[in-house]
């Protein structure tokens, strides 16, 4: 598109839609941290969220061709994150108890619900990012 419109006119139009990306990449991890973090998740509830996240993607795509990435995106970094909090040594809450069950599976509803809250404000950037990409061309003239 820029090189259709020409550099010298189109460039405040591709800076605004870098930002916007810049920005939903933030909003994407600041979801998933923020919403683990409020629980004083241990790092292995996020390796674990990640790794669910990609195996739930590709792990169910073959199952479920046309929702399992949707229920894979939901359903991996929720276990994943709940699997990587039981399994971290540093809990207070004793070896395998029904407490720290409880407050794995509560981990990895906060990450779910990060993700979740995350996905709303990448909705609203690219909103955000359409109409202002339509202004910003109609103000230059492209």
């Amino acid at each position: 598109w820029v090189w259709a419109a020409g550099w010298s006119t189109a460039w405040p139009t591709l800076l605004f839609a870098s930002v916007i990306l810049l920005l939903g990449w933030g909003a994407e991890a600041l979801g998933v941290v923020l919403g683990a973090a409020r629980l004083q998740a241990t790092r292995w509830a996020y390796i674990g969220a990640g790794i669910g996240l990609l195996v739930g993607l590709l792990g169910l795509l073959p199952a479920l061709p046309f929702g399992g990435p949707l229920l894979g995106a939901l359903l991996g970094p929720l276990l994943g994150a709940a699997l990587g909090e039981l399994l971290s040594a540093s809990g207070e809450l004793g070896p395998f108890g029904f407490l720290r069950l409880k407050r794995s599976l509560i981990v990895g509803l906060a990450v779910v619900a990060g993700m979740l809250v995350s996905r709303l404000a990448q909705f609203l950037l690219a909103l955000l990012g359409v109409v202002g990409f339509v202004l910003l061309s109609r103000l230059l003239g492209l």
